[in-house]
C-alpha cells in the first residue's frame, strides 16, 4: 500500500505534481516510511521497550488504524475504504482537517479529547462504531494517526490549490505551455519547499492551539429547569422561550429541522450551491466534502455529537463544523437563549414527557 496524491494535486501540471509529492514525502514521509516534524501535534515515540529501543509511535498507530479504522477511512484517511460505499452517512475524509462534533470554539481544529471521545464512545446513530475494548493507549495512538493522516492531506490539498492558480492543466491550456513550465520549474526551486514547510506549520499549531483549555466551550452557567423563568426572559419559562427561539428569524432552527422538529424544514427542498458559486444539481443541504446531508430529526433523540445538555450547547454555539448548522454562538445568541433552545429541543427528542401543551402558549 502507498499513499495517493490529493484530488487537488492531480489537477497541476505533471512537473508541479511531481514537486508537491516530493514535498509532501520530505515533510510526511511515505507509507512505508512514516515521517512527521517534531512540532507536529503527535507524539513521535513510545517509552523504551525491554530491549532498550525507542518504539516509533506512528508505527504502531499505522498498524492500529489499519486493523481498526482502514476498512472505511481508507489507507489515505479520504473516507474511501472498502466498506463506505454501503454506509451512510459517509466514513469522515479527514483530509480537510475538520471533524464535525468538537468541545471547541467556532473555526478551531477538534482537540485531543474530542478524537478520544469519538474512537472510545462511537457516534449514535452512524457507522462509526464504539471501540469501548481498546485500551485508553492504543486510542491515543490511533488519535495521533489520525491527527497525521489529517495534517498530511491538508497541507498537501491547501499547497495543491495555491499552486493551481498559476499551474494548473486549466491555466496550461489557455496559454504559453512551455512558458509556464519554465515558470513553474522556478516556483519548484525557489518557492515551494518554503510555502510547504509555512503551511504544515500554520496547521500544527492550529491543531495544538485546539487543546488550550481557553479554546473548549464552556457556559459560565447551567441551565435552569425546563419549567423554571428563563434567564434570557424571566416573563416565560425556558422551554417555552426555547420554542419561540427555534421557530423566530433568530434562529431559524425550523428552516432546516421544520417547525415540528422532523427534519424537514424548507431548506431541504431548495437548490443551494457549491463553495464554487455552482449549484447543485439536487435539492437539499450538502456538507463541506460534497455529500447530501439531512438535518437532525429532533423528535428521533439520537444526537450525533452526543446527548448531554453540554453536547447539545456546544452543537448550538459552535456549530457542527463542515456543515450548514451554523453556529449562533457567534451569530449573538446569549448564553442563557441556549440553554432554553437546549431545553426545548430536548424536550423535543422525548424528554420531560410530563410538560404538555398547555406549558406553550398559542
Amino acid at each position: 500500500m502507498e499513499f495517493e496524491s490529493h484530488p487537488a494535486t492531480n489537477q497541476l501540471i505533471p512537473s508541479v505534481q511531481q514537486a508537491v509529492a516530493e514535498n509532501t514525502a520530505r515533510v510526511f514521509g511515505t507509507y512505508k516510511d512514516l515521517k512527521i516534524p517534531q512540532t507536529a501535534p503527535v507524539q513521535l515515540t513510545t517509552p523504551a521497550d525491554e530491549k532498550g529501543e525507542l518504539l516509533h509511535r506512528l508505527v504502531n498507530a499505522q498498524a492500529l488504524y489499519t486493523q481498526h479504522c482502514l476498512l472505511c477511512h481508507g489507507v489515505n484517511g479520504a473516507g474511501d475504504g472498502p466498506q463506505a460505499h454501503i454506509l451512510n452517512p459517509k466514513p469522515r475524509d479527514f483530509r480537510l482537517g475538520i471533524v464535525k462534533y468538537t468541545s471547541t470554539e467556532v473555526g478551531q481544529k477538534a482537540s485531543t479529547e474530542d478524537l478520544q471521545n469519538v474512537i472510545k464512545n462511537g457516534i449514535a446513530g452512524t457507522g462509526m462504531p464504539a471501540f469501548k475494548g481498546l485500551g485508553n493507549h492504543e486510542i491515543a495512538q490511533i488519535v495521533d494517526y489520525v491527527k497525521y493522516l489529517a495534517l498530511r492531506g491538508d497541507t498537501e490539498r491547501i499547497v495543491s490549490i495555491e499552486a493551481s492558480i498559476d499551474f494548473s492543466e486549466d491555466q496550461a491550456s489557455k496559454g504559453d505551455r512551455q512558458n509556464l513550465i519554465e515558470e513553474a520549474a522556478e516556483f519548484i526551486k525557489e518557492d515551494l519547499p518554503a510555502i510547504y514547510d509555512d503551511e504544515s506549520e500554520r496547521l500544527f499549531a492550529m491543531w495544538s492551539k485546539a487543546d488550550s483549555p481557553s479554546q473548549i466551550v464552556e457556559p459560565d452557567s447551567l441551565p435552569p429547569a425546563p419549567t423554571e423563568a428563563s434567564l434570557a426572559e424571566p416573563s416565560v419559562i425556558s422551554i417555552e422561550n426555547g420554542r419561540r427561539l427555534y421557530l423566530s428569524k433568530t434562529g431559524q432552527c425550523a428552516s432546516c429541522h421544520g417547525e415540528t422538529g422532523k427534519g424537514d424544514g424548507e431548506q431541504t427542498i431548495q437548490i443551494h450551491k457549491r463553495p464554487d458559486g455552482s449549484n447543485y444539481e439536487e435539492p437539499g443541504l450538502h456538507d463541506a466534502w460534497g455529500h447530501m446531508v439531512k438535518p437532525r430529526d429532533l423528535t428521533y433523540g439520537v444526537f450525533h455529537g452526543g446527548r448531554r445538555p453540554i453536547d447539545i450547547y456546544r452543537r448550538i454555539y459552535a456549530g457542527v463544523k463542515g456543515t450548514p448548522m451554523p453556529a449562533y454562538g457567534a451569530s449573538g445568541l446569549s448564553e442563557a437563549e441556549i440553554w432554553d433552545l437546549v431545553n426545548y429541543l430536548l424536550y423535543l427528542a422525548g424528554d420531560f414527557p410530563e410538560i404538555g401543551p398547555e406549558y406553550f402558549s398559542r
